[in-house]
């Protein structure tokens, strides 16, 4: 998502180049807005627990308020009273009983008169523990980009019927699980601005093309979980449009509208302007919404009932297709302001996805520099991406796994503290990222060193289409055409976009490494295939062992599963040798033996069983 935010900078940058010669400050004097109540954004609230509930309005700082509740307005009874210490704090309430149906008020008293909210109705939900996916903790997913990767009618766009045609490809991979980047109607490339909801990207083909992608890929035993990108719509969406139209429209809460207490200077955390301008005719700001992103991708309003039960019927649209769960884009910025909000929207979204399809898989895109922000994510939902640890794998295949270590050593804990039922999805690059043959150029073998890396981690590794050949790409040539062929041309490669990157005759394709035997494709074919034979890869007990600083050593064990993982992160041979004389083991990956001395070419990784 951050990659679509840098290509959209430049063009935010020359508006603010063609506004520079207005004063800001006379463009704020400019904004009009009808201020009929100290109190905004009353239907807003999320629910807490059982019986909590945090109502997240707008007033006056200073101003003591009261939550009026009741199951109906002759009832009402006051919850509880608070004095605001900031204009957006809102206030928490108990006392609600799951299951009931309420409305509710809001009561401020600022510099001695008293403003009243209307009326809104509350329907009070039970809450309870869900469980994670059981598939997902034995999965190797594979990360596509439908528009790139094969192109099944010959427009030169990749499409849901050329996927369903290399469905054999992926199952001789060894992949047993796609995950496939936005495929909802959007107006962009890209698909994070989506315009509805409940339709499939036409330039990938229809929805019974879609659907018939579910039913083949499931009888070669192949779940697929699509991209959901509930943070933010396109401006092209139905629900924005009326919205604009102003209070009467019934989507005009969906998002989130500057109100008097805001400022539209407001910028976020890369410094990007927060709120997004609404000009008239003369070209005069009327009014303002939250755009974390960018202008074309306006914020959902999660803090409203009727927005998160506009988005639990999405999610159930799609699983009654068939879908086996969702990638959640962006699941960190739901609510900026408050996270409160944004970890219990996710609870709840997950209680429901569980109560449609127990065993669907929900995994997010908290894209946090540390491990110990992505940690409370665990609480909410099965998994988040591990961003820290594709920066540590890529540092190891470069030669120091110093932090790769430290992290094998301290996430059980830190995870396990939160669920110890968690699902660490762990990945050495994806659709926001430069290739990882992009970080190890030119060498070839560091880069089958950081698929060895990645598959003998613990967690559910994602592969990114096209690391099994060691595709190249940086910055925005990172969604590239998948190299079918040889010539870089042919019947069902996609053409819709051209780079140097992709270049014919350079070993970098299914045709040219189809038959090799040494190729990385095949190298990644054996390292699944091995994973996938040995469970204690993805959830087994990892200790990292005793070796020179040139090799990254650990045992895996799990069941009467007893593993020895040894990588040399040099460009010259090592060797290991065990305490225990005359043990024989076996490599999993060449089927070698050894006793006790163990032999590694330069940049070799051996998975090693006692014989």
């Amino acid at each position: 998502m951050l990659r679509i935010v840098v290509l959209f900078l430049s063009a935010l940058l020359v508006w603010g180049c063609q506004s520079s010669s207005v004063d800001r400050q006379s463009e704020n004097q400019r904004y009009t807005h009808d201020v009929t109540s100290l109190i905004t954004h009353g239907y807003n609230y999320i629910e807490l627990d059982d019986s909590r509930v945090k109502f997240l309005f707008h007033a006056p700082s200073g101003a003591t308020a009261t939550i009026f509740a009741g199951s109906s307005a002759d009832n009402l009874q006051a919850m509880h009273t608070e004095k605001l210490s900031y204009t957006f704090q809102g206030i928490e309430a108990g006392g609600f009983e799951p299951g009931r149906d309420y409305v509710y008020k809001i009561s401020v008293v600022s510099r001695g008169k008293i403003h009243e909210s209307p009326l809104y109705p509350l329907r009070k939900q039970a809450f309870s523990k869900v469980k994670n996916s059981r598939w997902a903790k034995q999965a190797v997913f594979y990360h596509i980009f439908v528009r790139s990767f094969r192109d099944s009618d010959g427009d030169g766009i990749g499409d849901f019927n050329g996927i369903t045609e290399k469905l054999d490809y992926l199952q001789q991979l060894g992949v047993n699980a796609l995950w496939l980047l936005p495929m909802f109607d959007s107006p962009s490339y890209h698909g994070f601005d989506v315009q509805d909801y409940y339709a499939v990207e036409p330039d990938y083909g229809t929805m019974q093309d879609f659907e018939n992608l579910l039913v083949q890929a499931e009888k070669r035993g192949i779940k697929i979980i699509v991209d959901l990108v509930v943070n933010h719509s396109s401006s092209e969406v139905a629900w924005f449009k009326d919205a604009l139209r102003g209070e009467d429209s019934p989507y005009r809460h969906y998002y989130t509208w500057l109100d008097q207490y805001g400022n539209i200077d407001e910028s976020g955390p890369w410094g990007q302007m927060l709120w997004s301008p609404v000009k008239d005719d003369k070209d005069r700001i009327t009014e303002a919404y939250l755009s974390t992103f960018v202008g074309e991708m306006p914020d959902l309003n999660l803090r409203s009932p009727e927005v998160r039960q506009e988005i639990k019927k999405v999610a159930k649209f799609w699983l009654d297709k068939g879908v086996d769960g969702f990638r959640l884009d962006a699941s960190r910025h739901i609510d900026d302001m408050d996270m409160t909000v944004t970890h219990r929207w996710w609870k709840e979204f997950n209680q429901f996805v569980k109560s449609v399809d127990s065993d669907a898989f929900l995994v997010g895109e908290a894209w946090y520099g540390n491990n110990e922000e992505i940690a409370p994510f665990f609480a909410d939902m099965d998994s988040s991406f591990n961003f820290p640890m594709n920066k540590a794998l890529i540092k190891a295949a470069q030669g120091d796994s110093i932090e790769l270590q430290q992290m094998m050593q301290k996430l059980p804990s830190l995870y396990g503290d939160v669920n110890r039922d968690y699902i660490d999805s762990i990945f050495i690059t994806n659709h926001d990222l430069d290739r990882v043959s992009y970080h190890l150029k030119p060498n070839r073998e560091r880069t089958r060193l950081a698929a060895s890396l990645l598959l003998t981690m613990p967690g559910t590794p994602f592969i990114y289409y096209g690391d099994e050949l060691g595709q190249r790409g940086h910055y925005d040539h990172v969604r590239l055409p998948f190299e079918w062929y040889a010539a870089n041309a042919g019947t069902g490669m996609t053409t819709w976009r051209k780079s140097s990157f992709n270049r014919a005759d350079d070993g970098i394709s299914v045709e040219e490494q189809q038959d090799d035997p040494n190729s990385l494709l095949n190298h990644y074919r054996k390292l699944i295939e091995v994973r996938k034979a040995h469970p204690a890869l993805f959830r087994g007990k990892y200790k990292i062992r005793s070796c020179s600083l040139d090799l990254l050593c650990y045992s895996v064990k799990k069941k009467g599963t007893n593993l020895f993982v040894i990588h040399n992160l040099t460009d010259k041979p090592q060797q290991y040798q065990f305490s225990k004389e005359g043990l024989t083991t076996k490599d999993l990956l060449t089927e070698q033996q050894f006793e006790s001395t163990i032999l590694l070419a330069p940049l070799q990784s051996r998975i090693l069983v006692p014989e």
